[in-house]
């Protein structure tokens, strides 16, 4: 009596209409891969051991399922995972047949020995291998997810020239991924392959590298998985290393970006933003990018320190996974948006990195209101400071007062709450109640609200004019409406609404 195969099965399809082109087809999903693509559909395939909630499916009873809709099938196709990596792979072939059913057999072409026993035997009637890239290491190690030598490219074209001599229906295809593959890679396919090669559109979903992330956001214990520490060791080892382009995104209107910024949003694999970054920009986003809201925001409650340090470790996490990152934040990266630590973070990890400049809301706000933060022959310096540092304090403005005597503007981040206590140490210090202050709400927004006042009547104003968050505000002599109808751009739309001290 012949003895059944012990095939691992990590799913079972009964029929397919896609999966073998003009036949009706069970499928047979092999357990385990040698490859870790960051794309693939399967993490479940490609780590069986990680996943003790999900047993494998007993051959013996596949094998009967099949049996039984015999007259129903045209084919089975035996699939991974990556099939040739197990040694039962024959007997499993050699019992489908003896069914008498076609047989068809997709694999990644890293084990030209066992595709030559198969074919020699005529142990299936198609092949279906996928070609990653073209056949160099660099380009291989970025699709594969692994370190692809000289020695394995080597078995891959041996695989190729196993097919094209065996006489057996055959088809070389390749699923293209933006980001990961260049254009001159699909040119270079497309030239060594010709009609041989079928490309298909990497579709989003369920991929590997999402099932990454979200489990290094969980605990262990949530999705029935050995180890957090295993899957990072196995899969944080990208040879191909990602790059993170730290990005300005400007105060809002798409417009204001920078032809850099937008270049590197259009081909990001995935954009970490603030809650800030408008709608309009996200929308130059790829389809297929993935997005991910980041937004510090101080009023939910949240621990911002660990959400920064989430931030810098997701970062690093897509980039070893050979993803291009795109951090985009709301102005200047560098303009009390932190972008530093997520530099170090990014250089500590051995990563690449760029930061791209972007205008940041205070020099937008004095710009679109025509409020000179310096000029020629009355002042050389402008302050640019916060509502209060790290530790809430707003101490740090005694050190501005003399500054801001002698004529230099101070520009103001996140004092919407803080602004009332803060112009009544300035006026306790001396600076005189008729100090102009231009509060600027949403910049550059198609909501863009402009309050003009003084250090006496900017509070009530405001109140007035229902600001809405973030705001920008200017103080100092020039922050006044000197040129009322010449603010904005020519054709703007946005709204002006001046409370103008009496």
């Amino acid at each position: 009596m012949n003895r059944t195969p012990v095939l691992p099965l990590g799913g079972f399809l009964p029929q397919s209409l896609v999966d073998w082109p003009g036949h009706i087809a069970a499928v047979m999903y092999t357990s385990g891969c040698n490859f870790r693509c960051p794309y693939c559909h399967n993490p479940e395939l490609v780590l069986p051991d990680e996943f003790g909630s999900i047993p494998l499916l007993s051959f013996d009873e596949v094998l009967a399922r099949i049996t039984r809709n015999r007259n129903l099938l045209g084919g089975v196709v035996v699939t991974g995972g990556e099939p040739t990596i197990h040694q039962s792979l024959p007997e499993a072939l050699r019992t489908l047949k003896g069914l008498g059913l076609k047989v068809k057999l997709d694999t990644n072409g890293s084990r030209p020995e066992m595709l030559g026993q198969i074919l020699d035997e005529r142990l299936v009637d198609e092949v279906a291998m996928d070609v990653k890239a073209p056949l160099e290491s660099e380009p291989y190690s970025r699709l594969a997810g692994i370190g692809c030598s000289s020695e394995l490219i080597g078995k891959i074209r041996d695989s190729i020239l196993l097919l094209r001599r065996s006489g057996i229906s055959h088809r070389f295809r390749c699923t293209l991924v933006k980001g990961l593959h260049a254009t001159e890679d699909v040119v270079e396919l497309a030239e060594s392959f010709g009609k041989t090669i079928t490309f298909q559109r990497f579709r989003p979903g369920k991929t590997l590298q999402k099932w990454i992330r979200r489990l290094l956001t969980r605990k262990s214990g949530d999705i029935g998985i050995s180890s957090a520490s295993t899957i990072k060791r196995k899969f944080m080892t990208h040879p191909y290393k990602g790059k993170v382009f730290i990005t300005g995104a400007g105060p809002g209107d798409p417009g204001l970006l920078t032809v850099r910024a937008a270049e590197v949003i259009s081909g990001a694999d995935v954009l970490l933003h603030d809650a800030l970054v408008t709608d309009e920009i996200l929308a130059l986003a790829a389809p297929d990018a993935e997005l991910i809201d980041v937004g510090k925001r101080l009023s939910d409650g949240q621990d911002q320190t660990g959400r920064q340090e989430r931030i810098n470790t997701l970062l690093v996490e897509y980039a070893l996974m050979g993803r291009c990152v795109v951090r985009l934040k709301a102005g200047d990266p560098f303009m009390f948006g932190r972008g530093i630590e997520e530099v170090r973070a990014v250089t500590d990890a051995g990563l690449p990195y760029e930061v791209i400049p972007g205008i940041t809301a205070g020099i937008a706000a004095a710009d679109l209101c025509s409020i000179p933060l310096t000029e020629r022959y009355r002042n050389t310096a402008a302050i640019f400071c916060t509502g209060h540092t790290a530790n809430h304090s707003s101490a740090h403005f005694r050190a501005f007062i003399d500054v801001m005597k002698a004529g230099t503007p101070l520009v103001m981040y996140m004092g919407f709450d803080t602004l009332v206590p803060i112009l009544a140490r300035m006026k306790a210090a001396g600076l005189p109640d008729s100090l102009g202050v231009c509060a600027v709400s949403r910049v550059s927004r198609p909501d863009q609200k402009i309050v003009y006042g003084t250090l006496s009547t900017i509070g009530g104003l405001m109140r007035e004019s229902v600001l809405k968050l973030p705001v920008v505000f200017i103080i100092g002599e020039y922050a006044r409406p000197e040129f009322p109808d010449g603010m904005l751009f020519p054709n703007s739309s946005i709204p002006l609404n001046h409370g103008q001290a009496s």
